[in-house]
């Protein structure tokens, strides 16, 4: 069995690697949640960790109501920046 770390790892990376292969912008607003998570099989507790994450390493700006928009598609921590798109 995975563990949750590994998990939200997985789901921080596939994130990133759906924003890439969608050609996303800094300023290009994300779907919601459920239909994002839906897309990649993650489901909302993960998908809500990784998206933290995110928000964390500048990635992403989350805002009430306002949705999730791009900041920037480079991580900023060099620990959970290793991924593959």
């Amino acid at each position: 069995m995975m563990s949750r770390k590994k998990k939200v790892l997985e789901a921080y990376r596939a994130i990133l690697a759906w924003m890439h292969r969608n050609r996303l912008q800094a300023g290009d607003k994300l779907p919601a949640q459920i239909p994002l998570g839906g897309e990649l099989g993650i489901c909302q507790g993960t998908l809500g960790a990784a998206m933290r994450f995110l928000v964390e390493d500048e990635v992403l700006i989350r805002k009430q109501k306002a949705g999730t928009v791009v900041r920037n598609l480079w991580p900023k921590n060099p620990h959970r920046r290793i991924w593959t798109a």
